[in-house]
């Protein structure tokens, strides 16, 4: 198999994790999925395709709207402190 140029997870949970941490760093994400690269044989984030399952069900999962919440305020609080 070759190296793609893309970022690479070992595992699709990684994968996964990945998405969902950058869709609370970034607001505008449009990130929805992962796939196993045929390349490459490692598992990549796109924003093709069907919602994973994991990350619908964490969207909706009230404790993850805490973290967004939570996430906006401290991006928020730096950007006043610098």
């Amino acid at each position: 198999m070759t190296k793609c140029n893309k970022i690479s997870f070992k595992t699709e949970a990684e994968a996964v994790e990945n998405l969902l941490a950058s869709k609370l760093k970034y607001k505008y994400n449009t990130a929805q999925n992962v796939y196993i690269c045929e390349e490459c044989g490692f598992w990549h984030i796109t924003s093709k395709g069907k919602v994973h399952a994991t990350v619908e069900k964490t969207l909706n999962d009230p404790k993850y709207k805490y973290k967004e919440l939570a996430s906006f305020y401290e991006e928020k609080y730096n950007k006043k402190r610098q």
